[in-house]
């Protein structure tokens, strides 16, 4: 697709009217994907409030948006942090509230209404339960976590930040793996081999590297973390002990099917 026309295409989500905005950028910093055959980056910042002159704040998550080069998508990465107040000429998206177009320079500000909300945001935020102990909200990724024993070894437990009644079917499928730790860690290595020792035979052995058995691979696994969702689903996270050279291995089920699927992440 033409540069020209991979702008236009973009820029028709958006109202004609220019306007300037103070804006709080949220917790993560500017990204940019693209889909194949594009050649600019849908480049992108959180948002966590925004300011028109002479107006209340308002305080809604939203995206600031631009096509952009390589280098300007550098630039932004550089120039705009995250939890930073910063003034912008924009367009607001026609479908959508609390998501604007950058149409020129963006450059620091100070503002003490969105000054405020920031050191609010900045204030941690727990979530106590009775059996696990204290969770932590990371807003980077919107998820609570806590570090947990896991049959001796400390281990991330999460999940998501959510409606109170999914947060609570969270935790209960936490509770769940937790009060018999044996057998899900069991089951769950026996999936990981069961899925991938194969493929590790036949297409990942080093040069003079000899065949494993499902035991040999199962002892290379160690757990880093287990993600908890409602519904009892669930998802361990493994460091791969170098048999796929370094990359995560998952193993996701649920607590009525068990453990139903181990892959190779990035």
């Amino acid at each position: 697709m033409k540069i020209q026309n991979e702008i236009r295409q973009f820029e028709a989500q958006f109202e004609e009217r220019t306007e300037e905005l103070l804006l709080l950028t949220g917790p993560n910093g500017f990204g940019g994907g693209r889909v194949p055959g594009e050649k600019l980056w849908s480049a992108s910042i959180g948002l966590a409030a925004y300011k028109r002159s002479g107006e209340e704040a308002v305080r809604q998550d939203g995206t600031l948006t631009l096509k952009a080069d390589d280098d300007l998508l550098h630039r932004l990465q550089a120039q705009v942090k995250p939890y930073s107040v910063v003034r912008a000429a924009v367009r607001a998206g026609r479908e959508r509230q609390a998501r604007f177009m950058l149409v020129g320079e963006i450059s620091p500000a100070r503002d003490g209404e969105l000054e405020a909300i920031l050191e609010e945001l900045k204030k941690p935020v727990y979530l106590e339960d009775e059996v696990l102990g204290r969770f932590t909200l990371d807003r980077q990724v919107n998820w609570f976590e806590a570090d947990v024993d896991w049959l001796g070894q400390t281990v991330r437990l999460s999940f998501d930040w959510d409606e109170d009644e999914a947060m609570e079917d969270s935790l209960r499928t936490a509770k769940a793996l937790m009060a018999d730790q044996e057998e899900w860690n069991r089951r769950v290595l026996s999936r990981a081999s069961e899925d991938l020792l194969e493929l590790k035979n036949d297409s990942w052995l080093e040069e003079d590297e000899e065949e494993l058995d499902a035991e040999k691979f199962e002892a290379c696994l160690e757990l880093e973390s287990i993600e908890v969702r409602p519904e009892g689903e669930f998802c361990f996270w493994f460091a791969d002990g170098e048999l796929f050279w370094g990359h995560s291995i998952t193993v996701e089920g649920t607590l009525e099917g068990g453990p139903e699927q181990a892959d190779i992440q990035g």
